[in-house]
């Protein structure tokens, strides 16, 4: 899609260093920000690396109760050491 029309904006100095931290918040250029505020978007800043670590970690701990759900319903005996291990990993 070609873009052919330039709109002119100008801002007081607040007005421009609060676009530009919003904008470097969002992770899109200057340009595509104006535009989904334009079209109503709902603009979010990306989650930051420790959401994302977390999730991972909630992953890992899912596996383990996993894990250990199958060996209990899987064996008549209770095995505590791979309880053990499945919890220290």
């Amino acid at each position: 899609m070609r873009r052919n029309h330039e709109i002119k904006v100008r801002l007081n100095d607040d007005e421009f260093n609060d676009l530009n931290r919003k904008v470097i918040k969002s992770k899109l250029s200057r340009e595509e920000y104006v535009r989904r505020c334009f079209f109503k978007s709902v603009i979010k800043e990306p989650p930051n690396l420790d959401y994302f670590r977390l999730k991972n970690e909630f992953n890992h701990i899912g596996n383990n109760l996993n894990q250990i759900a199958k060996s209990l319903n899987t064996y008549e005996q209770v095995d505590i050491h791979f309880i053990e291990q499945q919890l220290m990993n």
